[in-house]
């Protein structure tokens, strides 16, 4: 699973006043809030398209923490990381029967196992989350998990 992590590199302030972590952390609420809604409307629009069941399960999570604001942008639909990060050929085999039972072009056929072809990556959140954070002026780092 692949993630992106922007870094605020444009905010920074002095202050000597009672309260200056309360506000600190108002502002970067209302940064990574921002940041996490345009990232997420970018990845809703750049999405791959099929029958809108992955453009419509983009979710975004902001949680203020005691030093820091952290932001998340992510799709819970069950095959999203199958396009995002793509996948490598595999055999499917038949688990609970004899065989597999599927139909193509309007026949019936039965076997034992299947093969399938790898799918490419289509990093479509990565893309988005680069293209609006380095647009606003934000550092965009990209990490692997």
């Amino acid at each position: 699973m692949t993630n992106a992590v922007i870094r605020v590199s444009r905010i920074v302030a002095t202050t000597y006043v009672d309260g200056a972590m309360e506000t600190a952390l108002g502002v970067g609420l209302g940064e990574v809030t921002d940041m996490c809604r345009k990232i997420m409307n970018q990845a809703t629009v750049d999405a791959p398209f099929d029958r809108g069941l992955l453009r419509n399960s983009h979710r975004m999570r902001v949680t203020p923490m005691s030093t820091r604001v952290e932001g998340l942008v992510y799709n819970d639909c069950e095959y999203a990381a199958a396009v995002h990060d793509g996948q490598r050929a595999r055999t499917i085999r038949a688990r609970n029967a004899r065989a597999l039972r599927f139909e193509w072009n309007g026949q019936v056929f039965f076997r034992k196992s299947v093969r399938r072809k790898a799918v490419k990556a289509r990093p479509w959140l990565r893309d988005a989350a680069r293209r609006v954070a380095t647009g606003d002026g934000w550092n965009f780092q990209n990490t692997t998990n």
